[in-house]
């Protein structure tokens, strides 16, 4: 089972000419962190496996093209016995530092993108909690196929045949 990883950071750049391929090759150099097998044959698959927020942060500072990392997080999404959830390290005021695999046979992976912002100005924040206005549609959401005998509509007007809808502002 793979599960994937997600790196949230805030990021100042040595130079501010072509910050777009900085953030390419940080994207790359986290691919290398997380999953080393990728690049390097020789290297073995690591099952049920864990990253370390420290030792995370301490790679990406060491960069040569890296000024500057604030507001880390790491966010790994797991999926054990058909279910999904995540661990993020900024989860209890920032005191998770090891993120662990849910299954010793799982392995873990780099995630399609991660969220990584340009700052121009050295000013440390504290990294935030993944939340629902933090996911993307399309990247974050698990949609999972439901049994019509199991679908319930509790906004629907059986006498009406009418739904309703119903707006959340968060």
């Amino acid at each position: 089972v793979y599960e994937k990883v997600r790196i949230s950071c805030h990021v100042h750049f040595k130079s501010t000419i072509g910050t777009g391929e900085f953030v390419a090759r940080l994207e790359d150099d986290l691919r290398s962190f997380i999953c080393p097998w990728y690049d390097s044959p020789q290297r073995e698959i690591v099952f049920g496996g864990s990253i370390e927020r420290s030792a995370l942060l301490t790679f990406i500072e060491s960069l040569d093209y890296v000024t500057f990392v604030t507001r880390l997080s790491v966010v790994v999404l797991h999926y054990k016995n058909g279910e999904y959830s995540i661990s993020d390290s900024a989860a209890e005021d920032g005191k998770l530092n090891v993120l662990n695999s849910s299954t010793p046979w799982s392995v873990l992976v780099p995630d399609v993108g991660h969220d990584i912002s340009i700052i121009d100005r050295l000013i440390h924040g504290e990294a935030r909690e993944t939340k629902i206005d933090t996911m993307k549609v399309g990247t974050d959401f698990v949609i999972t196929e439901e049994l019509e005998d199991e679908t319930s509509y509790p906004y629907f007007d059986t006498e009406k045949d009418v739904y309703y809808s119903i707006e959340f502002d968060l």
